[in-house]
């Protein structure tokens, strides 16, 4: 065709302002179209869209595509594959081979990846000790819906990630649902790969095994994190709170979220927010609780003490301890409630000031909208 009588500058401003946004994979493919016509409009634009188009890619349908994308990264193994900064698989359930992770190409500039509803076959039983290139620059991986063998298949594509800053766990499923403390402590032992979990600071669980009475220790995870994110579909799995935590010395915030089902089951014991106190290994270290929180709104008052409880009245009392004593350095104690009736919102903020004297200063209340729990 005849060259653009526009200038190059100018054309690589435009194609780079069409480039799909990676908020929303769902729509990319429909973003990706002015990217693709771009560059075959002509030799001069085709360099700037292909930039554009490697950037981030959406890989579905495995048995198709995946094989394109492979062969293309490894036939231009210098010009192409570093030009992937973010990708997404998303194959619907369909199986992915293992050669991806363990025989794919090297992106070394691969910086998110995104897996939803990837089911893979069985890894081998050394698996979490194999090298996996295609792992080995990813900062930020998240894993939505997935199904795997066992959760040390799981664990394996985590230490893989040697570069690893940010990780979301959602809902992912395994053939072998049965976790026993013995499986716990074996996966304890195995966090052996160097460099694993080394820079993991930020963390995001929800679902199985992490809601389980014998859920990993948190040292799986490394011990570097520093602001964590726990999802329950009920309040009362979070006694396996105290497990995942258990090596986050340095965790400085913490947010929980889940579904308050029977406020009579925190009769006899701690209410929520003490708890979660009692369960950090370092609490001066915390500076954000943030809890977010459902309700069947059954009682006002079992409520209120199934979440926040009572501080003493009387200071000098032997038992008493304070929540601003354990926590010292907390700067924010936000808890948002949905289920209970948007007016009442300055009623519930000043009676669990009330509860929580101590917490005042720092207290945010907000009244939230129901949502499906893990989708604050």
């Amino acid at each position: 065709m005849q060259s653009s009588r526009l200038p190059t500058e100018l054309c690589e401003a435009i194609i780079d302002a069409i480039r799909p946004t990676c908020d929303d994979w769902f729509s990319y493919p429909e973003q990706s179209g002015p990217l693709l016509a771009c560059s075959l409009t002509c030799r001069a634009w085709r360099p700037r869209a292909q930039l554009n188009l490697w950037k981030a890619v959406l890989l579905r349908h495995s048995e198709r595509i995946l094989p394109q994308f492979v062969a293309a990264a490894r036939g231009s193994p210098e010009r192409l594959a570093p030009l992937v900064r973010t990708m997404c698989l998303r194959p619907f359930g369909e199986k992915v081979p293992l050669e991806l992770l363990m025989g794919g190409p090297a992106l070394p500039n691969l910086r998110l990846l995104t897996m939803e509803e990837v089911t893979w076959v069985p890894f081998p039983p050394r698996a979490s000790r194999m090298r996996m290139p295609l792992l080995a620059s990813v900062c930020d991986l998240r894993l939505s819906a997935c199904s795997f063998h066992t959760v040390k298949d799981l664990l394996g594509v985590v230490w893989a990630c040697a570069s690893l800053a940010d990780l979301v766990v959602l809902r992912c499923s395994f053939k072998r649902e049965q976790f026993t403390e013995a499986d716990a402590a074996r996966l304890s032992t195995m966090r052996k790969r160097p460099g694993a979990c080394e820079k993991l600071t930020r963390l995001k669980l929800f679902g199985h095994p992490f809601d389980h009475a014998h859920a990993p220790s948190g040292d799986v995870f490394g011990s570097a994190v520093t602001e964590l994110d726990v999802v329950y579909s009920d309040f009362a799995d979070s006694v396996s709170l105290s497990r995942i935590l258990l090596s986050f010395t340095s965790l400085q915030a913490l947010t929980v979220t889940g579904f308050l089902w029977d406020a009579s089951t925190w009769m006899d014991g701690p209410a929520l927010i003490p708890a979660l106190a009692s369960f950090l290994p370092n609490q001066s270290a915390l500076h954000i609780l943030t809890l977010h929180i459902e309700t069947s709104y059954e009682s006002e008052e079992r409520t209120l003490d199934a979440i926040c409880g009572h501080e003493a009245a009387n200071p000098a009392d032997e038992d008493h301890t304070s929540l601003r004593a354990l926590l010292p350095a907390l700067t924010r104690l936000e808890v948002r409630i949905a289920g209970i009736p948007a007016s009442s919102g300055g009623w519930w903020s000043a009676q669990i000031a009330e509860r929580l004297p101590s917490m005042r200063s720092v207290l945010v209340f907000e009244v939230a909208r129901i949502k499906e729990v893990g989708l604050w």
